[in-house]
């Protein structure tokens, strides 16, 4: 589904062809139509972060896992890298992303935590 989303939007096509272009406009700085091409692609991942996190299904993926509230005392032995959609909202809010793909390496990183460390059948995984 997400997968979809973001062909939909041309996040993943985006993110590729940001890159170059970012190169591009490092020797080519100050041309306008550079800038806008680099930002436009913020308003489509924040709609795609607004659908997301709206989800109802997107609740566990909101905030951080809390192994002590969860009793999983394991779950930082399996899960090296962990992240969560709240973080991944607000590292895109203040800046943090420099491209389309950054940002959705980390969405995918969440889910692929979730299946990693849930067994398959489980409402999380």
């Amino acid at each position: 589904l997400l997968d979809k989303k973001l062909a939909t939007t041309g996040l993943l096509k985006m993110g590729n062809e940001q890159a170059e272009t970012e190169k591009s406009a490092k020797r080519v700085a100050g041309t306008p139509d550079v800038s806008a091409k680099l930002s436009g692609w913020k308003e489509d991942v924040g709609s795609v972060l607004e659908w997301l996190v709206g989800r109802p299904d997107a609740e566990w993926f909101l905030e951080p896992v809390d192994p002590d509230a969860l009793d999983i005392p394991d779950y930082f032995e399996v899960i090296t890298k962990p992240m969560d959609l709240g973080m991944v909202q607000r590292k895109f809010r203040t800046g943090m992303y420099r491209t389309a793909a950054a940002v959705v390496d980390d969405i995918r990183l969440t889910l692929s935590n979730a299946m990693e460390y849930n067994e398959a059948g489980n409402e999380i995984h």
